[in-house]
């Protein structure tokens, strides 16, 4: 059967869309980290000091005394919260388009989409990503951490739509087989899902490496939070 070219056409454009969506919701989950974490130290900091809004000095009787950073506290929050909803958006967007363009590819090509390195790192990310999105609806307090998540997942994406690009095709014919349809789809599905579980074992593994080193008396750099406390 031919190609239909305007699918596998239509296939290309949501790929390189996905990943476009996928980046900025990896900027956004990026922004929610920084600025959750900003607030969450102006709010527990034991240094706050007491500064002056308003006029004059800081014993000017023009002025109301405010604890300094736990001020801007509430505000960052804020901000964070915004950056993780429209992240949340993002990806779920990322995600429809990343499953239509495979779906696109497999009517163009009258086979599941999943023949060549390009399509298996599609489904593969596609599988991570909605591992992930399902672990927000159970936690949704690890939101902040799909930065983690969807920075492999872009790789693995624009990686998949250069490197190891195909352009759509019919199976060769030593591929026609059932079995390949169950042999890739498994792989593909456990590849997804560890992907998401490895990341969050090897985050554990930073925090706990952290918590070992303040037990025994060392003062390790503080950025190895990884939203604890949060």
């Amino acid at each position: 059967m031919p190609v239909d070219a305007s699918l596998a056409a239509l296939s290309d454009q949501m790929f390189a869309w996905a990943i476009v969506v996928y980046s900025i919701a990896l900027i956004c989950y990026c922004g929610e980290y920084a600025f959750g974490r900003r607030g969450r130290l102006a709010s527990t900091s034991p240094e706050r000091g007491l500064v002056t809004v308003g006029t004059g000095s800081s014993t000017g009787s023009a002025g109301t005394s405010v604890d300094g950073p736990a001020a801007g506290a509430p505000s960052r929050r804020r901000q964070a919260d915004r950056f993780g909803r429209v992240a949340v958006l993002g990806t779920a967007a990322g995600l429809l388009l990343q499953l239509g363009s495979l779906a696109s590819r497999g009517l163009a090509t009258d086979r599941w989409p999943w023949g060549n390195m390009m399509e298996f790192a599609s489904v593969v990310g596609a599988v991570g990503v909605l591992t992930f999105l399902g672990v927000l609806v159970k936690q949704p307090q690890v939101r902040y951490l799909g930065m983690f998540v969807l920075l492999p997942v872009v790789v693995l994406l624009f990686l998949g739509g250069t490197v190891l690009y195909s352009e759509p095709a019919p199976l060769v014919p030593a591929l026609r087989s059932y079995w390949i349809v169950i042999h890739v789809t498994t792989i593909a599905i456990g590849t997804g899902i560890f992907l998401v579980s490895s990341i969050a074992t090897l985050l554990y593994l930073v925090r706990r490496r952290w918590e070992l080193a303040v037990e025994a008396g060392a003062k390790p750099r503080p950025q190895h939070s990884f939203g604890k406390d949060r």
